[in-house]
């Protein structure tokens, strides 16, 4: 068991902390800190940090504050969020940006890419909608890589998604309806 105690007066203090140093530069760090209530002491945060080459500071990349958000970025958030995604000047990119991939072979059509699933009830396994993004034929890595998206919903009634909207590979945007399909061109 690895503990800290202090007795801090102030917010976003560190009480305990794992540091790693290559050729004694701080190089990452894991901070386990003091919350924003100061006069109960009774919450605490945990930072991540680490550094970018010739930076010569460790810079936070990652921070699960007292309210159980997870903070990727270097800040914090007041909003509802469970995950929220940051861009600021110390991030890869300075507006917020989050990546969803398939890691392997060049896919090949109809192949998922990335889901992204909204749920809900006691488990939270009662799918309400989804976001689909497939391949819309076989990629060549680097010059040719079609792609789809379709979003799909819960009917009242129902307890399974089903496509309401695609958008195709050609800009083309279907909606399926019953037993027809209105087709809205790009361009």
């Amino acid at each position: 068991l690895f503990s800290g105690n202090a007795n801090r007066t102030s917010a976003d203090y560190v009480l305990t902390g794992l540091s790693a140093s290559w050729n004694s530069d701080s190089v990452a760090a894991i901070y386990l800190k003091t919350g924003a209530d100061t006069t109960n002491k009774d919450d605490g945060q945990i930072t991540l940090h680490t550094q970018t080459s010739g930076t010569n500071s460790l810079t936070e990349r990652l921070r699960i504050d007292s309210a159980g958000r997870v903070i990727v970025g270097n800040g914090t958030h007041a909003g509802g969020a469970a995950l929220v995604v940051l861009g600021t000047s110390s991030t890869p990119n300075t507006y917020s940006c989050a990546a969803f991939g398939r890691v392997g072979s060049n896919p090949t059509s109809g192949t998922s890419l990335a889901q992204l699933r909204f749920n809900g009830g006691s488990g939270a396994a009662n799918r309400a909608a989804e976001i689909q993004v497939k391949a819309a034929g076989n990629w060549t890595e680097g010059s040719d890589q079609p792609s789809e998206m379709s979003f799909h919903v819960t009917a009242d009634g129902a307890s399974s998604v089903t496509e309401r909207l695609r958008i195709k590979e050609s800009g083309e945007i279907w909606i399926p309806g019953d037993n027809q399909q209105l087709k809205l061109g790009a361009g």
